[in-house]
C-alpha cells in the first residue's frame, strides 16, 4: 500500500496514457539566507533593482533541493516526476527551500525520464497535444524594493503614474521570464507550459520574483534561441482547446503599471467634507492606470506577432503607502496549422478543477505582501468558510466552559 498525491481523476488520465502514479518525494536544503540578510539589510538603502549575488544564493537553494528530489526519482527507477512543487520556509533565521512531487512510472520501455509541475490532468493535455515533458524549470529574480525614505519619495508623488517604478518593475518581470526560456532551450525544449509566477519577500527589504513551468518539445514548433521558446500560463485543458482550434501559443505578455494616489490630505479635500460618494478624481486615477496596463499587453502582443491574447487576468497590489501596481497579464496566441489533438475529444477527467479540503493562508499572505497567480478566486470562498467554522468551534467551547464552569457552581 503507498500514499499517492494524485486525485481520482489524475489516476484516470494517467493510466489512459499509460503512466501509474507512484510515491511522494521531497527535496530540501537549508540555508542562512535570512540570517545574514536580517544583519546586512539586503535591499536597504539600495533603490529598486536586482540583487543578483542573492538572486543566486536563492536559485541555488531551490536547486539543490530540487535536484535531491529527482535523484530521489530516479534512484527509485521512476520515469518521471509530476505535481513538482516549490516552496520556502523560515525557521529560526533560516530559510529552508523545499520541492515535493509524485513519481510516476510508464509502461513504455522508451520513455525518458522528466520532470514537470504539471499535474496528471494537464499532463494528459499536454501528452495529448503532443508536447513531450523534459523538465521543471525556473527563473528568479530578487530586487531590493528600497528603504522607507526611498518609498516615501515615491509615495508623495503628486499622483498619476510613476513611469520609473513601472519600468523597473516591468524589466524584473521580463528578466524572470528570460531566464525561464534559458533554462528551457538548454534542455531542447520548445515550450514552456503551466507557467506560474509568485512573489517571496526576503528580509525586510528585498522581494523574489519567481516563474516555475514545465519544459516541453513539440515537432511542430522551432526554437533556433531561446527568444523563441514559447510560454504558456493557460491550462491543460485551454491548451488542448487552442490546438483544436489550430492555435498556439507565442508567450506571455505582462505589462506594469504603478499608480501613485498623491497626498491623502489632498484626496480628502478634492473628494469634499465627508466625501460619501464616489471619489471622482481617485476613481479617474485608477481607470487610467487600468487603460495603461491594458495597452502595454497588447503593445507587447502585437510586438511578438500575436493575433490575440486570451486567459487576461490584472493583479492589483499595493507596494508601498499611496502606491498601487497593476500588473495585465495573459497569454498572446496564434494560428499554427497541425496543431490538431491526438483525440477526437478531451475526457472529461482531464478538464475537473481540483477542490481543496485545508487551506492555510500565512499572516504575510492576508497582509498582501506574498502574491501567487494561482487562480486563488477559486478557493477564497472555501476559506471563508474554513474561517467560518473555526469561529463557531471558539463559540462552542466558550459555552461549553461556561456551562459547566456554572454547574461547578
Amino acid at each position: 500500500m503507498q500514499v499517492v498525491g494524485t486525485t481520482s481523476n489524475e489516476l484516470f488520465c494517467l493510466r489512459d496514457k499509460g503512466f501509474s502514479p507512484g510515491r511522494i518525494l521531497t527535496g530540501t536544503s537549508v540555508s542562512g539566507l535570512d540570517l545574514l540578510s536580517g544583519n546586512q539589510q539586503w535591499g536597504q538603502g539600495t533603490g529598486h533593482r536586482e540583487l543578483e549575488g542573492i538572486t543566486q544564493v536563492v536559485r541555488k537553494g531551490r536547486l539543490t533541493a530540487f535536484e535531491r528530489m529527482e535523484r530521489a526519482a530516479r534512484s527509485l527507477g521512476a520515469s518521471g516526476v509530476i505535481r513538482a512543487r516549490t516552496s520556502t520556509t523560515n525557521i529560526s533565521g533560516y530559510t529552508c527551500f523545499t520541492f515535493d512531487g509524485t513519481t510516476v512510472n510508464s509502461t513504455s520501455p522508451t520513455q525518458s525520464f522528466f520532470s514537470s509541475s504539471a499535474c496528471g490532468a494537464t499532463l494528459h493535455s499536454l501528452l495529448d497535444t503532443g508536447f513531450q515533458p523534459a523538465q521543471l524549470v525556473m527563473g528568479n529574480v530578487v530586487y531590493a524594493l528600497g528603504d522607507r525614505n526611498l518609498q516615501r519619495r515615491f509615495s508623495s508623488h503628486s499622483g498619476g503614474e510613476v513611469k520609473e517604478l513601472s519600468e523597473i518593475l516591468s524589466t524584473i518581470r521580463v528578466l524572470a521570464l528570460e531566464r525561464l526560456r534559458d533554462e528551457a532551450f538548454a534542455v531542447e525544449a520548445n515550450a514552456v507550459l503551466d507557467v506560474r509566477i509568485h512573489t517571496h519577500p526576503i528580509g525586510r527589504f528585498a522581494l523574489e520574483l519567481l516563474a516555475v513551468g514545465s519544459a516541453c518539445w513539440h515537432p511542430l514548433l522551432v526554437a533556433d534561441s531561446p527568444a523563441q521558446v514559447i510560454t504558456s500560463h493557460l491550462s491543460g485543458e485551454e491548451l488542448w482547446t487552442l490546438a483544436r482550434m489550430s492555435l498556439t501559443p507565442v508567450q506571455i505578455v505582462m505589462s506594469t503599471s504603478v499608480q501613485a494616489l498623491g497626498p491623502v490630505r489632498r484626496l480628502e479635500q478634492s473628494a469634499g467634507p465627508g466625501h460619501p460618494g464616489e471619489h471622482v478624481e481617485l476613481t479617474r486615477r485608477l481607470s487610467e492606470v487600468h487603460e495603461r496596463a491594458l495597452e502595454g499587453l497588447t503593445r507587447e502582443a502585437l510586438e511578438c506577432g500575436a493575433e490575440q491574447v486570451i486567459g487576461h487576468c490584472m493583479v492589483e497590489r499595493r507596494i508601498g503607502p499611496g502606491l498601487i501596481e497593476y500588473i495585465a497579464v495573459g497569454t498572446a496566441v496564434r494560428t499554427q496549422e497541425g496543431m490538431a489533438p491526438r483525440s477526437e475529444n478531451l475526457i472529461p477527467q482531464a478538464a475537473v478543477s481540483e477542490r481543496d479540503t485545508f487551506r492555510v493562508t500565512s499572516l504575510v499572505q492576508a497582509a498582501g505582501e506574498s502574491h501567487d497567480w494561482e487562480r486563488a478566486s477559486d478557493t477564497e470562498p472555501r476559506t471563508g468558510l474554513v474561517v467560518v467554522g473555526l469561529g463557531l468551534l471558539f463559540g462552542f467551547i466558550i459555552f461549553v466552559g461556561s456551562f459547566f464552569g456554572g454547574v461547578g457552581g
